[in-house]
C-alpha cells in the first residue's frame, strides 16, 4: 500500500482526532504519504486536489460520495469562576455584558455569528477575542477570561469534569451533520479506501 493521500480536516477535530489516525495509519503502511489541510476555512477541495474531507454543516453536492458520521452539538460553555464573577446568562441580550469570543470568517473578515434554535442567530460584534482557530477560541473560554460558543467534540469532556458550565441549554441550536467525503473521480485506489474506511471506523459512533 503507497501512495499520497490529501486529507482536509477542521483543524481542532484534525489535530485531535484526525493526527493519531494518521500516525497509525503512517506505521502501519509506510509506502502512505500523507498532504493534510487543517482549517476551519472551507477547503478548495476540487482546486487543491483534496482526496478525503471530513465537513460539519451543509451536505456537498452529488459530485461527492458522503458517509454520515455523527452529530456535533454546539454548547454556550464558561468556567465556574467566570460565571461566578460574570453572573449567568440566559438569552443572547444578556451576552452583550460579557467577555466573549468569536470565530473570524476570513471570507467576510467578520465574526461568525453564534447559532441557535430554530435558525436564530447572534452577532458578537463585540467580542472581547476574535480568532480563527477553533481549538484556541476554545483555549481561551476553558483559561476562564470569556465565555464562547463552543463544539461538543472540543468540550464535552470539560463539561462532564465540571470544568467548564453549559448555560442557555434551552437556546441551543439542533445538533449539525458532520459527514466524510470524497470526490468521485471513478475507481478508487486501494490507499483511498483503506484510510477511507479507516476514517469511517474512526469517526462513526
Amino acid at each position: 500500500m503507497s501512495g499520497l493521500v490529501r486529507l482536509a480536516a477542521p483543524s481542532a477535530l484534525g489535530r485531535n482526532r484526525l493526527l493519531p489516525l494518521v500516525e497509525r495509519l503512517a506505521r502501519a503502511h509506510p509506502g502512505l504519504r500523507f498532504d493534510l489541510r487543517l482549517t476551519d476555512q472551507r477547503a478548495d477541495v476540487v482546486g487543491e486536489k483534496i482526496d478525503i474531507g471530513i465537513r460539519i454543516g451543509t451536505v456537498p453536492d452529488n459530485r461527492f460520495v458522503v458517509r454520515r458520521l455523527g452529530k456535533v452539538r454546539f454548547h454556550v460553555v464558561a468556567t465556574p469562576r467566570f460565571l461566578r464573577r460574570h453572573g449567568i446568562p440566559t438569552d443572547a441580550d444578556a451576552l452583550r455584558n460579557l467577555p466573549c469570543t468569536a470565530m473570524l470568517d476570513r471570507g467576510t473578515g467578520r465574526p461568525w455569528p453564534w447559532l441557535f434554535q430554530q435558525e436564530n442567530q447572534w452577532m458578537a460584534d463585540h467580542a472581547r477575542f476574535l480568532c480563527d482557530d477553533s481549538e484556541g477560541e476554545y483555549l481561551l473560554v476553558r483559561s476562564g477570561v470569556a465565555i464562547g460558543q463552543i463544539a461538543g467534540f472540543l468540550c464535552e469532556d470539560d463539561i462532564a469534569a465540571g470544568r467548564l458550565v453549559p448555560v442557555m441549554a434551552d437556546h441551543e441550536p439542533d445538533p449539525w451533520d458532520m459527514y466524510l467525503y470524497r470526490p468521485q473521480r471513478g475507481p478508487v485506489p486501494p490507499r483511498l479506501r483503506l484510510v477511507f474506511d479507516a476514517l469511517v471506523r474512526e469517526f462513526a459512533h
